[in-house]
Formats: structure tokens, C-alpha cells, sequence
């Protein structure tokens, strides 16, 4: 034991050091052959040679193919289901599409969302990034939402103007009130995981996302069956899921950081897909099963999209630490997602169908959806991005060292 003690006490310092060094404190995907992933690294483990580490904005882009495959599903499920029969059928059937690409938004979430808090180290500055990144847009398509709903008989759940007030804060899911528009809700369960990861950060908690990983499914599946025992009746909160996706998102960043070993990865992944046959058996067996936004679903497809955006999300991750490429026109989708995500619905229900093949109204929708969300992009993303960013720094105590940007990089998800 002693000799094993003093190998440790030679360690520790030059770990100390290492931890205070500027070395530390820079991006992950800039530096090779150590571990500057602060709060994760508490371990002296190895990490991929620099000859697989590649630049940061090509190891970055794999996160934009991803949300660009995630906002083509949710959008061909929007818009195929009014112009193609097989949409509906396949979505009712076999695998529900739209649910496919909001869950591949979900595990990109847990991917960046906790590094991204830890790299900007301060709770105020996180969330002032997050306000003026989710917001601004969020608001416009609220106002969007109340004028076509006002002047245009687009249909809504909201209807008093207490609905309306409580969508303002992005958190209408939780104070049992409807979504404005149906796509809301997803954005609900993005924003109870920044709180919860958020608060995981304030005890200094958040170091081991294997193990939170592990614990909130098995939370998830202890809930679950407490609920299916005590509330007979009472529809479950499938979208409890969502955080389940979104912590094994976390985890997955420690593998691809080279973190933890891959046969961790898998059970972690094992674990999770689990979770979510418990949920979705339960809940079916007592005839409850909804989806997030309350439709009455069967089990079939909602499982399938649930594996299927797990195995998707893997994929590309394995390929991306490989340091393989990703076409520029599918990363371009991904960095307008959020606007492609929140402008669809709105678009189509601004331009009514011309009587024409309905092909040519799906062409029609897609192209509008585009140029609009390229307009918002410009116009209302980067601005608030710019905006966050130059707020977080004016908040900075003097001296501290400048947090790298995550905005340029990384796209919210929905």
C-alpha cells in the first residue's frame, strides 16, 4: 500500500498544476493528447492521438449534420402528412418520424449542453447565452403563432389569454397549460434538462454522466411502475424519456472525448433502450399511452423512433471520432434547424395548398420553410446570439479568463 501511495502523491501535484494550467481551460477540440474538459477530467485518462484529433469546426460539424437529419424528419413528417398518404401510415405503424427527429435533437442537447456549462463556468453567463440564443426566435414565432391563429384561423391549443402568457415562458408543458403551437413541447423538455443539469452544476454533481445516466433511468423505470401502482387512470409523462435521451447524449461526449471505454458506452446505450421498453410496456399494457403532446399512441412506433434516434445518434458519433466529413449541404440544415424547427408550421399554414399535384405543394412548403428560416437565421439567431455573448462577457469579474464559444459551433436543439 505504500508503495502504491507514493506514486499518488507524486501525481496529484502535477495534476493540480495541470488543472490551473491555461492548457486546461481550451477548447477539447483544439487541443490534442490532453484532457481540458473541465469538471469531466478527474481522471488522468488517455484521449484519441493527435493524428485522429481534427480541427475544431470539422469536429464540431458532425453536430450540425445531425440536427440537419433530426429537422428533415420532423419536417418531412409536417409536411409529408398533408401531401403523402404513406406519411401518416408509416408514422402510425411503423415508426413515428417526427418523433424520430425530435428524440436526434434530444441526445444532441445532452451531447454539448453540460460542457458547454462547464466551459463557461458561471451559472449567469450560461443562461444569459441560452435567453438571447433560444428566445428572441421563440418569441417571434409566439407572435407568429397569436396572429395566424387570430387572422387566419390557423388552428391552436391555446386559446385564453392565459395560455398565450404561459407559452411566453417556454414552460406552458409544466404549468398544465397547451402549447401554442404542437411543436412546443419538445422545447419544454429541453428547457426542465437545462434546469436540471443546471442544478447538478450548482452541488457539483454533474462529474460522472455514466453514473447520472444510470440513475435517472433507473429513476425513470422506478417511477414508472410506482405510477402504473398508485394512479390507475392518469396518463404517464412519456416525456420524461426525453431526459433519459439527453444524459446518455452526456455520456456519449465522454466517450467520444476518450473518457470512458466503449463497453461503458454500450451499457450505458443498453441501459437507456431498456428504460424506454419498461416505459412504453407500462404504460400501453394500461391502455395510457400517450406521446408528449398528448395523443393517444401505440407502443410500436413510438419505440422504434426512440431506438432509431439512439442508433442514428451513435452512427454519426462513431464516424465523427473517426474524423470523418460530413456534406456541407446537411451541416447547413443543422445550423437553421432551430429556425427550420419553429418556421414550418408557420409557413404552412401561410400558404394554402394551390390545387396543384400535391408534390408541387410539398416543394412549395419546403422552399418557404427555407428561405423564411435562412431570413430568421440572419436576422434573429445570430443577432441574439451576438448579443448573449457580449452580455456574458460584460459579466465577467475582472480578470477572469474569457469562456470559449460555443455559439458559432454549436446550434440549440429543440
Amino acid at each position: 500500500m505504500a508503495a502504491m501511495r507514493r506514486p499518488l502523491r507524486a501525481v496529484k501535484p502535477a495534476f493540480k498544476a495541470y488543472r490551473n494550467s491555461h492548457m486546461y481551460n481550451r477548447d477539447p477540440y483544439e487541443t490534442a493528447g490532453a484532457l481540458p474538459i473541465p469538471g469531466i477530467n478527474w481522471f488522468n485518462r488517455a484521449v484519441p492521438s493527435a493524428s485522429r484529433m481534427a480541427k475544431p469546426v470539422a469536429r464540431l460539424g458532425f453536430l450540425d449534420a445531425l440536427r440537419g437529419i433530426a429537422v428533415l424528419l420532423v419536417l418531412l413528417q409536417h409536411v409529408g402528412e398533408l401531401t403523402w398518404s404513406a406519411i401518416p401510415a408509416i408514422s402510425r405503424d411503423v415508426v413515428d418520424i417526427g418523433q424520430l427527429g425530435v428524440m436526434i435533437f434530444f441526445c444532441c442537447s445532452g451531447f454539448i449542453i453540460p460542457v458547454s456549462l462547464e466551459r463557461t463556468g458561471r451559472l449567469g453567463s450560461f443562461w444569459t447565452r441560452r435567453f438571447f440564443r433560444l428566445f428572441p426566435l421563440y418569441w417571434f414565432s409566439l407572435i407568429l403563432a397569436f396572429a395566424f391563429a387570430r387572422w387566419l384561423d390557423m388552428p391552436s391549443a391555446a386559446v385564453t389569454p392565459a395560455d398565450w402568457l404561459a407559452n411566453v415562458t417556454m414552460l406552458q408543458h409544466f404549468l398544465g397549460r397547451p402549447d401554442a403551437l404542437g411543436l412546443y413541447w419538445s422545447l419544454a423538455w429541453e428547457m426542465a434538462f437545462y434546469l436540471l443539469i443546471s442544478l447538478l452544476f450548482l452541488f457539483r454533481l454533474h462529474r460522472n454522466p455514466v453514473l447520472l445516466s444510470a440513475v435517472i433511468n433507473a429513476g425513470l423505470v422506478a417511477a414508472v411502475l410506482a405510477w402504473s401502482l398508485t394512479m390507475p387512470g392518469r396518463h404517464f409523462p412519456v416525456g420524461l424519456f426525453s431526459i433519459a435521451l439527453m444524459f446518455t447524449g452526456y455520456a456519449a461526449h465522454e466517450w467520444f472525448a476518450g473518457l470512458v471505454r466503449t463497453s461503458t458506452m454500450i451499457l450505458t446505450g443498453c441501459s437507456t433502450v431498456l428504460t424506454g421498453i419498461v416505459v412504453l410496456v407500462t404504460t400501453s399494457a394500461s391502455g395510457l399511452l400517450t406521446d408528449p403532446t398528448g395523443v393517444a399512441r401505440r407502443a410500436h412506433p413510438l419505440g422504434t423512433a426512440w431506438l432509431g434516434a439512439l442508433l442514428v445518434f451513435a452512427s454519426v458519433v462513431v464516424v465523427a471520432r473517426e474524423g470523418r466529413q460530413f456534406p456541407a449541404w446537411l451541416r447547413r440544415w443543422g445550423t437553421i434547424s432551430y429556425s427550420v424547427y419553429l418556421m414550418q408550421a408557420l409557413v404552412i399554414a401561410a400558404l394554402d395548398p394551390t390545387g396543384a399535384p400535391p408534390w408541387l405543394d410539398a416543394v412549395l412548403w419546403t422552399a418557404g420553410t427555407v428561405l423564411v428560416s435562412e431570413l430568421t437565421y440572419r436576422f434573429i439567431e445570430t443577432p441574439g446570439i451576438a448579443v448573449g455573448r457580449r452580455i456574458s462577457r460584460r459579466r465577467r469579474p475582472a480578470g477572469a479568463a474569457a469562456a470559449p464559444s460555443m455559439d458559432t459551433a454549436l446550434r440549440p436543439t429543440r
